[in-house]
């Protein structure tokens, strides 16, 4: 808002502030995520027997969660799965990481599910194979740790990649 008196002091130019030189920031973009994810290597035994009962869960913002099927009796899981998340965010450069977290499944005496945590990916954009279309990226393994750390022990690799594209995209490639 700008009050001038337009007769006496003629028209302002709002480009010589520096605020109005500018373009306005862009607003954040909704992104459908397709994650694919092929397998693990690697990862460490959370039973008794020497194995794991892996899933992943893809880490989203909404309250239900993506996840692989249960790989039974393997500490080196193949998946072969395409999971889909959201996210919003300006360009691929400021995309938040993508999070993939390895469960462990136990069935407890009850029947009641009670999953040990095996490990967290966390990939930026910026290190993932990645599309903006319905190609398939070639996948790139990617470590696992059992925190946020850097410094944190290796807990196995995952294999992955994924397609980028607007929330209402419309996947020809199944």
């Amino acid at each position: 808002m700008s009050i001038n008196n337009k007769t006496k002091n003629g028209s302002y130019d709002f480009k010589s502030q520096a605020a109005w030189a500018k373009p306005p920031p862009k607003r954040l973009s909704s992104y459908k995520i397709r994650c694919y994810i092929y397998q693990c290597r690697d990862l460490p035994a959370a039973d008794s027997e020497g194995s794991s009962d892996p899933y992943i869960e893809v880490w989203a913002t909404d309250k239900v969660k993506p996840r692989t099927p249960v790989i039974q009796d393997n500490c080196n899981p193949i998946f072969f799965s395409t999971l889909e998340i959201y996210y919003d965010f300006s360009t691929p450069a400021d995309a938040p990481p993508i999070i993939l977290n390895i469960w462990d499944e136990d069935i407890g005496i009850l029947g009641n599910e009670s999953s040990d945590f095996i490990g967290r990916a966390i990939i930026p954009l910026s290190e993932a194979a990645y599309s903006t279309d319905d190609t398939i990226p070639t996948p790139r393994w990617h470590g696992v740790k059992m925190g946020f750390s850097e410094h944190d022990p290796s807990s196995g690799e995952i294999l992955c990649s994924f397609s980028l594209v607007a929330d209402d995209y419309r996947f020809k490639v199944p």
